[in-house]
């Protein structure tokens, strides 16, 4: 990037606090504002500054707030000499997958990672989850807030690690799915009551045979931000080999991969556990997560949930233009008898049985015919009936 000499005049002369200018220029960034960065210095100017010339050291103010701008705008995940450590110990014994796995993370800038701050427009889409989601009203003021506060101080989106615990089908992992979607957030979803092995999550010593890099730190690798969100559904379904990983993970700031030896920044990571049973999670983690009760949806409740569902599949699928932009209050009735998720494989499949013949009337209103449905269960799963 390059400043214009009346910038540079402006940070010679008034030698501008760099890390002030950094930070208004980064936000001016992230609204997608970047061709006005030289209203920042104009904004700054006192109005009876004169005219003076350029000092020769206005070139070291330049390269100074450039070098403190790419520090705001990105945040190191790992340390680089950790990997060429790695590089200079292994040896031909180990995997050719350790080798291109260390050759991957030592190549220039790759130990960078963006920093995720949500816009206004993305605080007030998650504000308004609170009428589509009204049984867990305290689990979206929590990341409104969460995000609200990043968007002001221009610091990463963060929050304490959550615990949704309620029965099953009441809408907690469709509320992460809808977060993941309006922040565009590098997410990984683990289900941990099919993880088996006590290596999955933190990688396999280098020297088994089969080893590789863990769950828990090739998300970090493959995402582009330093603040990704990682959510562990059936948390309450784990193995006991399991927790003690989960908890370093939640504790500490940074977390040892294994196979790599190399140890990754964990400190901004966001993280959801979701329960049926929270009584089930071993005290020492269940105690360093903020719990959150997530109550089984009413008539009313759940059939808000529906449409939300609905609204995602819709979405999702970029077909707004398509389908109409609320179900009807029939459509409602029918799918309440279900789960929310068996509501969403539902969904999904009536919109494409309605697509078949009947675009061309578009906007499409979903019909009885569209549904492949089973007969409702007579106990419903995740609601109370009135």
């Amino acid at each position: 990037m390059k400043f214009n000499n009346q910038e540079l005049k402006f940070v010679s002369q008034y030698r501008v606090t760099i890390s002030e200018t950094a930070n208004r220029l980064h936000r001016a960034r992230l609204e997608g504002e970047a061709e006005r960065r030289s209203s920042v210095f104009t904004d700054l100017k006192p109005d009876h500054l004169e005219d003076t010339p350029i000092e020769d050291s206005a070139k070291q103010d330049e390269m100074l707030i450039e070098t403190e701008i790419e520090d705001i705008q990105t945040l190191d995940l790992y340390d680089l000499s950790q990997v060429a450590t790695q590089q200079e110990l292994i040896t031909d014994i180990y995997s050719s997958d350790l080798s291109d796995w260390l050759a991957r993370l030592n190549k220039t800038q790759a130990n960078k990672r963006k920093i995720l701050i949500p816009n206004n427009a993305q605080v007030e889409q998650i504000l308004a989850l609170q009428a589509e989601f009204p049984n867990q009203t305290a689990a979206v003021q929590i990341l409104a807030g969460a995000a609200k506060m990043s968007l002001n101080t221009a610091e990463p989106f963060y929050f304490p690690p959550l615990l949704l615990d309620g029965p099953p089908g009441c809408g907690k992992t469709e509320l992460t799915r809808r977060i993941t979607k309006i922040l565009g957030l590098a997410t990984s979803v683990l289900h941990l009551g099919a993880v088996d092995g006590r290596f999955e999550l933190p990688g396999g010593h280098r020297s088994y045979r089969g080893a590789t890099v863990g769950s828990l730190c090739k998300p970090l690798i493959d995402s582009e931000f330093i603040n990704p969100l990682f959510v562990f559904d059936d948390a309450d379904q784990a193995s006991d080999k399991v927790y003690s990983n989960l908890l370093q993970f939640v504790e500490d700031k940074s977390f040892r991969d294994h196979f790599l030896d190399i140890e990754f920044n964990t400190q901004h990571t966001n993280k959801i556990f979701i329960t049926n049973d929270k009584n089930s999670l071993p005290d020492a983690l269940r105690s360093r997560l903020f719990d959150i009760a997530v109550d089984q949806p009413d008539s009313i409740q759940k059939k808000k949930l529906i449409g939300s569902i609905y609204s995602s599949v819709i979405r999702s699928r970029n077909f707004e233009s398509h389908f109409d932009p609320n179900l009807s209050e029939d459509m409602l009735d029918l799918l309440s008898g279900f789960s929310l998720r068996d509501i969403r494989k539902n969904i999904e499949i009536a919109v494409l049985r309605a697509s078949i013949d009947r675009l061309s009337c578009a906007p499409i209103s979903l019909r009885e015919q569209d549904f492949l449905l089973p007969a409702a269960p007579k106990q419903s799963i995740g609601f109370i009936s009135e």
